[in-house]
């Protein structure tokens, strides 16, 4: 994985979601979930047609919802 572009001790400006609180500061990589470096990382294929099946489901069910509310 690519190191951070943050440096540690880095202030991370307008990430703080606390009324009175303050922005968090930067940590080392090594303090970091291994989880994290992943949240950008593209899907897999497999997964990409799973998303696009369950889509095409939903559409499927909105329109024959909504088919029946026009019916009554």
């Amino acid at each position: 994985r690519k190191p951070s572009i943050a440096t540690q001790g880095t202030v991370l400006k307008g990430l703080n979601i606390y009324k009175d609180g303050k922005d968090p500061v930067a940590l080392k990589d090594e303090e970091y979930p291994e989880w994290l470096w992943t949240l950008l990382d593209t899907p897999a294929e497999e997964s990409l047609g799973e998303r696009e099946r369950q889509r095409v489901q939903r559409s499927k069910v909105i329109k024959e919802a909504n088919f029946m509310k026009s019916k009554k």
